[in-house]
C-alpha cells in the first residue's frame, strides 16, 4: 500500500493492512545507533570548516555582502537583555546562537565573550519543567549548537557547567516522553514533538567527546532516544511535503526538522532527508502571496499569523536548496530577503548558516512560465490558483481534506499533530499582490468555523471546534463522511476544484452532501458554487469575512464592493431563487483571537430552514486605488438539467449544474 511506504532507509516501518512484519528486511527500526567512530573534531554540527569557509565567502563578495549588516543590526535591535535572575526565553537562545555563529565565522572576540556570557547565563538557571518544554528545548538546541562552533576557545569551567545543565535539562525532557507522560510523547506530525526532540538530540551529539564519561553515556541515550525518534517521524511524513500544521507552525516544526537532519549528516552521515523533504520546496513556495513583505507573506491557515515572525521561510528554503541542489529553492529564498523577508529579528541566523553560495539561483518568479500557476498539496487538501507569478498577480487558496490528511486516515486513529489546524474546511482565502482581499482569523484560542469563509448549519460549525485547541479525536471518531478534493483541473484560461466538504459537519446534523464548486477564469473572475443537501431541514449560512478597516459598501441587493489598499472586490450574489436569501453584514469579533480580533462578516442565509440549499456567488478582482470607476458586472446565471452558464458581456463561462463528478 503507498500509504504504508517510506522512502528513508534507515526510517519506523509499517506492514501494509494484512501483512506481517518483515523483520529482517524491515525492522521497525533501523539498528540503535552508536556514536560514529573517529568524531571530527569541532566545529562538526551543521557548520563544519567548509561551511564557515563559504560563509566567509558569502560575506566578502556574495549576497550576504549587503544583507550581513542589516541581519546584525536586527539582532542587535531584538537583543534580549542579561539573564541574571529572570527566567530565560526563546530569544535568549536564539541571541546565543547569533553570537556563536559570528565566533566562529569572523572570530569576533566580542561575540566569544558575550555567548561565554551567555551559556554560564543559562546554567545557572533551574531546570524546566517537562510540561512547559519548548523553552527549554530551544534553549538546549541553541547550547549545543554553541558548545560546539565554540568548542575549545570555551573556558573550561563554562564548558563543564553547561555539560552538566544540559545533560540534566534533555534527561527531564527525555524521560517525559519516553513514559508518556506528556502528550506530545508520540505526536508525530507536531512542532512540540520535533522541537523537543530536536533538543535532546544535538544535546546527545554536544556530549559525545565530553571529558565525563558519565555524561558520555547521557549524551549516547540521548542521541538515540531523539535518532529514533526522528526516523520514525520522517515515517509519518506526508508524501506531497505537506503537514496537519499548514504553514507558520509547520515551518516552526520544519526549522528543527532540517536542523536535526543537517546535524546528523555532518555528525554521523546518516540522512533523513525523504522525498516529503523535497517536495516540501513546491509547499512552501506555493503558498507565498504574489508580493509578500514582512508582515505578510502566505496565506495564513490554521494557527498562523500573516507577519513572517517568528518563523519565515527563508531558511527552510535555502537548507532545502542545499540538500537537493534546487536553483529555484535558492532562488526564491534570495527574492524574498531581497523583499524583507525574513531578515528581522534574531531568528534571521538561519539565512547564513544554510545558504549555499555556490549553488547559483535560478530567476524568481520564473518568466518563462515554468512554474506551476495551480498547485494541489492532495494529502491534506490544500489548493492554490494564480493568475500570474507576478507581484500585482491573484491567488486564491482553498482547503479542503482530513484534519491529519488522508494518509493519517490509514496509519492512525489518534491525533498525531493536528491540533493547531482549524474546523474551516471547504474554507477560501483570496489575496491580490499584497493585499489580503478575504480574511483568515489567525491564531485561534477558541476554534470557530463562524470565523472562516465557509459555512454554518443552524449557526453551528464543523467538528472539533469549540477547545483551545482543534479536537482532533472528536473529528476522527465520528462516521467516516466524504472530505476532500474530488476533482481538480487547471486547463490555462480556466480552473475548477470540487470540494465535498459533508464529512466536516457532525452528523447529527444529517448532511447527506454538501459540495463547494470553484470556477476561477483567470486573471480575476471566481465563482463559488455551493450545493447542501439534509435529511433535516436547516438554516444554512454562507459566510464571507473581509479586514474591516477596508471600505465595503451595498450597490443594490445581493451586491457589494469591497475597496482596500489598491484592489477590491464586487460579490454579486446570483443562486437559484436568489430572491429567497436573506444577508447580513456586520462586525464579527473573533474571541480570544492572538492576531485578527475582528472582521466583517457577510452572511448570506436561508429562511425559513429548507432540506437543500444552493449559493452560487460571483466574485471580480478589481484594481486600483480609485475603484469608483469600475464598471458594475452585468451578469445573468442559467441552470439546464446539467449545465451552469454564467453570462454577460463578452464571457460565457460554464460547469456542470450538479456537483457530481460524473456530470
Amino acid at each position: 500500500s503507498e500509504a504504508f511506504h517510506c522512502d528513508v532507509p534507515t526510517a519506523f516501518r509499517l506492514p501494509a493492512p494484512g501483512e506481517e512484519f518483515d523483520l529482517d528486511r524491515y525492522p521497525v527500526f533501523a539498528p540503535l545507533p552508536d556514536y560514529p567512530t573517529g568524531l571530527p573534531p569541532r566545529p562538526r554540527l551543521i557548520l563544519t570548516p567548509e561551511r564557515i569557509e563559504a560563509i566567509r565567502g558569502d560575506i566578502e563578495h556574495g549576497l550576504l555582502k549587503d544583507l550581513w549588516p542589516a541581519l546584525w543590526l536586527s539582532h542587535g535591535e531584538s537583543r534580549p537583555p542579561q539573564i541574571d535572575a529572570q527566567p530565560a526565553s526563546r530569544e535568549h537562545s536564539y541571541a546565543l546562537v547569533w553570537q556563536a555563529l559570528r565566533w566562529a565565522v569572523l572570530h569576533d572576540e566580542s561575540s566569544r565573550q558575550e555567548a561565554i556570557g551567555w551559556l554560564a547565563g543559562l546554567s545557572a538557571q533551574p531546570i524546566g519543567d517537562h510540561r512547559d518544554s519548548l523553552v527549554c528545548t530551544e534553549i538546549l538546541s541553541a547550547m549545543a549548537l554553541a558548545m560546539d562552533w565554540i568548542g575549545k576557545d570555551l573556558p573550561a569551567d563554562t564548558a563543564a557547567g553547561a555539560r552538566r545543565w544540559m545533560a540534566a535539562q534533555a534527561a527531564q525532557v527525555a524521560r517525559a516522553a519516553q513514559a508518556g507522560c506528556v502528550w506530545w510523547s508520540d505526536t508525530w506530525l507536531q512542532n512540540h514533538t520535533i522541537v523537543n526532540t530536536c533538543g535532546i538530540g544535538l544535546t546527545g551529539m554536544a556530549l559525545a567527546d565530553a571529558p565525563e564519561e558519565s555524561l558520555r553515556r547521557i549524551g549516547l541515550d540521548l542521541y538515540r532516544h531523539a535518532l529514533t525518534a526522528f526516523r520514525k517521524s520522517a515515517f509519518f511524513q506526508p508524501p506531497d511535503g505537506s503537514t496537519p500544521e499548514l504553514c507558520r507552525y509547520a515551518y516552526f516544526m520544519t526549522e528543527c526538522q532540517l536542523t536535526f537532519f543537517e546535524a546528523l549528516r555532518s555528525f554521523s552521515g546518516e540522512d533523513l532527508y525523504g522525498d516529503f523533504a523535497r517536495r516540501r520546496i513546491d509547499y512552501i513556495i506555493q503558498q507565498i502571496i504574489p508580493a509578500p513583505t514582512e508582515a505578510g507573506d502566505i496565506l495564513n491557515w490554521g494557527d498562523n499569523s500573516r507577519s513572517n515572525w517568528p518563523h519565515p521561510p527563508t531558511g527552510l528554503l535555502y537548507c532545502l536548496a542545499r540538500r537537493f541542489r534546487d536553483p529555484l529553492a535558492q532562488g526564491a529564498a534570495d527574492w524574498l530577503v531581497r523583499r524583507g523577508v525574513g531578515i528581522s529579528r534574531n531568528k534571521n541566523w538561519l539565512i547564513p548558516l544554510h545558504r549555499d553560495p555556490s549553488l547559483a539561483p535560478a530567476e524568481f518568479p520564473p518568466k518563462d512560465g515554468s512554474l506551476p500557476s495551480s498547485y494541489h498539496a492532495q494529502d491534506q487538501g490544500l489548493i492554490t490558483l494564480r493568475s500570474a507569478w507576478t507581484e500585482d498577480a491573484t491567488i486564491l487558496g482553498l482547503l479542503c481534506g482530513p484534519f491529519q490528511g488522508h494518509r493519517m486516515e490509514t496509519l492512525a486513529d489518534k491525533d498525531m499533530g493536528a491540533a493547531h489546524r482549524h474546523p474551516d474546511n471547504g474554507s477560501f482565502q483570496i489575496c491580490v499582490g499584497s493585499t489580503y482581499l478575504t480574511v483568515d482569523p489567525g491564531y485561534e484560542y477558541l476554534k470557530s468555523t463562524a470565523n472562516h469563509n465557509t459555512l454554518l448549519v443552524d449557526g453551528r460549525g464543523q467538528v472539533g471546534e469549540g477547545n483551545t485547541w482543534l479536537n482532533v479525536n472528536n473529528c476522527l471518531n465520528r462516521e467516516k463522511e466524504p472530505l476532500g478534493i474530488v476533482a481538480f483541473e487547471d486547463a490555462g484560461p480556466m480552473c475548477q476544484v470540487l470540494a465535498d466538504v459533508t464529512g466536516a459537519y457532525d452528523p447529527d446534523l444529517q448532511i447527506t452532501r454538501y459540495q463547494r464548486r470553484i470556477v476561477y477564469q483567470r486573471p480575476d473572475l471566481i465563482v463559488i458554487h455551493d450545493r447542501i443537501e439534509s435529511a433535516l431541514p436547516h438554516e444554512y449560512r454562507w459566510l464571507l469575512h473581509t479586514d474591516p478597516a477596508d471600505r465595503f459598501g451595498e450597490i443594490r441587493s445581493g451586491y457589494w464592493r469591497l475597496q482596500a489598499a489598491g484592489a477590491g472586490m464586487d460579490i454579486l450574489v446570483l443562486a437559484p431563487r436568489a430572491e429567497a436569501l436573506c444577508h447580513e453584514v456586520r462586525l464579527h469579533q473573533i474571541t480570544r483571537s492572538r492576531f485578527v480580533g475582528e472582521t466583517r462578516r457577510l452572511d448570506l442565509y436561508n429562511s425559513p430552514p429548507h432540506k437543500t440549499a444552493e449559493f452560487v456567488v460571483v466574485l471580480k478582482i478589481l484594481r486600483g486605488e480609485d475603484l469608483s470607476v469600475s464598471p458594475l458586472l452585468d451578469l445573468s446565471l442559467q441552470q439546464g438539467p446539467r449545465q451552469m452558464q454564467l453570462l454577460g458581456p463578452g464571457l460565457k463561462l460554464a460547469w456542470p449544474a450538479g456537483n457530481d463528478t460524473d456530470q
